[in-house]
């Protein structure tokens, strides 16, 4: 009986031992490939924010930094234009009102990619609070240049400053660690196997645009899953890899901020009150009960399965540079865990959630301000799949000239499509344009046309 207790733990082993052998850890380089534009949101981050340009300032193939300050209440503005004379390149935008429905977030790197120009192509993304090593914008050139249609989630190295963000952090890695084989999940496009950390990413512009970007996710806390998962839903797909190397940063001083940080994602990213029972579940079996059956009955199982958690905690502190006092407490921080976890959907089943001065509505609510039904999603994206199908068994081939024009227009303002003849393929066509151009399209008709077909209302 306790083997099979323990067979959920010897799962996680092998998952997190072959990661921990598998998962490539990028490095910096002195070959430039790309210029890239590095895009910033800001929102009362004077306290870290300079540590950030500063090591801005010691990059190559730098073409470009734009810092979005979103209704700061503190000095992020005016320490941000001090630095205009050391960082030529840096340019500070205001963001505009924040529209309903809108998390501050994802309405600041919306902001951000407009304000980009028609040549800004290679984009890095960076929270305010990470710190570039010497060398890093020329790796991260690399990998767009290497593998340009996907979205590169980098995982930097997570400081830590006390004992209880500290147990956060280390929870943090397991999770990403323990339940799915990242080298395979990054060869995948299927949805449901996305993994992502948005303090550190990259992507080509096109990339965002054909996705619409962050207008299709404007209402989403966990902002860079929702996005991961809109970029396999429309056939692309992301990496997700490991920048300890390149980067660092620290997301929470205190326990706070880890409890508050960690509650406004987890439920939401989970998605239900079921996915987090079920996450609550699998902390449990996997990090607390080998402790509680050495602790009520030691032996040689129960003790080496003990030992070879804490040997895995160990292994993961040093490979991911956290201080190694940490590795024993890994029980512990299973219990924050836990903690988090059912706090977490507390303020999802409220619906209120609160981060960074703002308050939040349920995720029902924003999603219905932001995108409209999810029946008018679901669709949607059929009568796209029909259009592809049926344009395909009636022609040979699809020529479609001045899209990356159609798209450079589209990031700026609205588009009007006019077929110059009416066949019944001009509707399939434009359901492909809308997809391939990464904006919602509308069709104009009047009266009499809404009312042979309505449900193209």
């Amino acid at each position: 009986m306790t083997f099979i207790l323990l067979l959920p733990l010897c799962v996680v082993l092998l998952i997190a031992s072959w990661n921990l052998l598998s998962w490539r850890r990028l490095q910096p380089t002195a070959e430039l490939s790309l210029p890239l534009t590095v895009l910033i949101p800001a929102r009362n981050e004077a306290a870290r924010i300079p540590a950030l340009l500063t090591s801005l300032i010691q990059q190559d193939g730098l073409k470009k930094v734009i810092v979005c300050n979103d209704h700061s209440t503190d000095d992020t503005a005016e320490v941000v234009r001090r630095f205009r004379e050391e960082l030529p390149q840096l340019q500070l935008i205001d963001a505009p009102a924040l529209p309903p429905g809108w998390v501050g977030k994802n309405h600041a790197t919306q902001t951000l990619l407009d304000a980009c120009e028609e040549d800004d192509e290679n984009l890095v993304f960076l929270d305010a609070d990470v710190r570039l090593e010497p060398g890093a914008l020329n790796r991260f050139a690399q990998c767009l240049a290497d593998d340009p249609d996907a979205v590169h989630y980098l995982l930097p190295r997570q400081g830590v400053s006390g004992f209880w963000d500290g147990l956060g952090i280390l929870m943090l890695l397991f999770s990403f660690l323990s339940w799915l084989p990242l080298e395979q999940v990054n060869r995948s496009r299927d949805r449901r196997f996305a993994v992502a950390c948005g303090q550190v990413w990259l992507v080509k512009k096109k990339l965002l645009l054909q996705a619409d970007a962050f207008k299709a996710i404007a209402g989403e806390v966990v902002d860079d899953m929702a996005l991961a998962r809109r970029v396999r839903d429309l056939g692309g797909y992301t990496r997700f890899e490991d920048a300890a190397a390149l980067a660092s940063c620290r997301m929470y001083q205190s326990f706070r901020d880890v409890w508050r940080g960690f509650s406004k994602n987890l439920a939401e990213g989970l998605g239900s009150t079921s996915s987090v029972i079920v996450c609550v579940v699998l902390i449990g079996l996997v990090y607390l009960l080998p402790l509680g059956l050495f602790i009520s009955a030691p032996g040689p199982l129960t003790g080496t399965a003990l030992g070879a958690l804490l040997a895995l905690s160990l292994v993961v502190t040093l490979r991911f540079y956290l201080p190694l006092w940490l590795s024993p407490f890994l029980p512990l921080s299973a219990l924050l865990g836990v903690a988090i976890a059912v706090n977490s959907n507390l303020w999802a089943l409220r619906g209120v959630i609160q981060w960074a001065d703002r308050s939040y509505a349920q995720r029902s609510q924003r999603i219905q301000l932001t995108r409209g039904s999810r029946k008018r999603r679901e669709w949607t994206v059929a009568f796209q799949w029909l259009a592809r199908r049926q344009l395909r068994s009636r022609f040979s081939s699809l020529s479609i000239f001045g899209l990356e024009e159609a798209r450079g227009a589209l990031s700026q303002e609205g588009l009007v499509l006019a077929s110059n003849h009416v066949c019944y393929w001009d509707a399939l066509v434009m359901l492909v344009l809308e997809k391939e151009l990464g904006g919602r399209a509308h069709a104009l008709m009047d009266a009499q046309q809404l009312a042979e077909a309505p449900f193209f209302a």
